[in-house]
């Protein structure tokens, strides 16, 4: 989205605010819904064998960019505790420095 705004628009700044008020009005149009989804597309990267040490923080930063737009916050939060524990009691994670490092990109982004 950035690439189009600075290519076709010229970085218009009335147009990057009209365009982050939509973003935003539809995110957080059906937010608890964004909530869950986004809770379990990471505990799915969380379970995954298959993604290193850089894609895997590649991805929590791309996640991190949609929660400057998400205003319920706290439904996040509640999904995505109940999918850690989960994750953690029955040993599905597969790194717990992937767990940590989301969790410290999650607290540094004032989330949890």
């Amino acid at each position: 989205m950035d690439n189009i705004l600075t290519k076709c628009f010229f970085d218009n700044e009335k147009f990057n605010h009209t365009l982050t008020e939509a973003f935003e009005f539809i995110i957080n149009s059906q937010q608890s819904r964004l909530a869950k989804l986004i809770s379990k597309h990471l505990d799915e990267k969380l379970k995954s064998k298959h993604i290193n040490g850089p894609d895997i923080e590649k991805s929590f930063d791309e996640v991190m960019k949609l929660f400057r737009f998400l205003d319920s916050k706290l439904s996040f939060e509640i999904y995505y505790k109940s999918d850690m524990s989960k994750r953690l009691l029955s040993s599905k994670s597969f790194s717990k420095e992937s767990e940590m490092l989301l969790l410290m990109k999650l607290r540094t982004g004032k989330i949890i």
